[in-house]
């Protein structure tokens, strides 16, 4: 004789009831299942674009308690999708992140709901797409530069009145801006011996403040470059040095 089944309490009913309707929504319109058993993969119900929630958004949240490697927010969605280096990392967030109320960030009252899925979605739109064709690691961060602050921040480099003109055989002339100390791109280097006088732009602090929020940056920078590009002006290959 089989024991009787274990009565669910409401909120087990409510929590299994949102399960089946994600569930459903997921599998009609991606075509993605989810899954019981825990995976690096992970669907965020209530919170994509369609309830105005943003990625940096979600960062600030899931970067609490673990890395992320990736967030893909599709157009005309309510829910999101957000890939961890890791399972145990995947477990951390939806472990702290289920149910957190995001009325308090500013978008519509909603609670988070997070399931584990099997894959990502397909890069069957340009948005996707973009994430898709980023190189690991890579973590595009929306939204941290507005209308108002580009403007300021366009402003503050035409202010400063030295500029060097880079020459390359490959790419036309363009304005590089140096910042702190004078990065060398024959040496992908600075010259720590020979500091600049002009200190980084303080209305950089916005951004340098988010990304250290963020946890995308360890320590505040003390060099800055800024190239400017004409349009259909291109780019070549860059080694990017990560410190010095």
């Amino acid at each position: 004789m089989s024991a009787p089944s274990k009565k669910l309490s409401k909120g087990e009913k409510k929590m299994l009831k949102r399960d089946a309707k994600l569930s459903q929504l997921l599998m009609k319109s991606e075509n993605i299942e989810t899954v019981k058993s825990p995976s690096p993969f992970v669907v965020i119900g209530n919170g994509g674009l369609m309830c105005g929630v943003t990625q940096e958004q979600l960062l600030e949240i899931f970067c609490q308690y673990a890395n992320v490697s990736n967030i893909i927010m599709l157009p005309e969605r309510s829910f999101a999708f957000v890939s961890f280096p890791t399972v145990d990392d995947a477990i951390r967030v939806v472990e702290m992140a289920q149910g957190f109320n995001f009325h308090a960030t500013g978008a519509s009252e909603a609670l988070l709901h997070l399931m584990y899925i099997e894959n990502l979605p397909e890069a069957s739109n340009c948005l996707a797409d973009m994430y898709k064709l980023m190189p690991p690691g890579l973590i595009f961060v929306a939204e941290i530069v507005d209308e108002a602050y580009e403007k300021e921040l366009l402003q503050v480099v035409a202010e400063e009145d030295e500029t060097i003109i880079e020459e390359s055989r490959s790419l036309k002339h363009r304005r590089v801006k140096h910042y702190g100390f004078e990065f060398r791109y024959d040496t992908n280097n600075v010259d720590k011996d020979q500091p600049l006088h002009q200190q980084i732009p303080t209305a950089c602090n916005r951004v340098t403040e988010t990304l250290i929020r963020l946890k995308h940056v360890q320590q505040w920078p003390d060099q800055l470059t800024v190239n400017e590009y004409e349009p259909g002006q291109g780019m070549n290959v860059y080694h990017y040095t990560h410190y010095v």
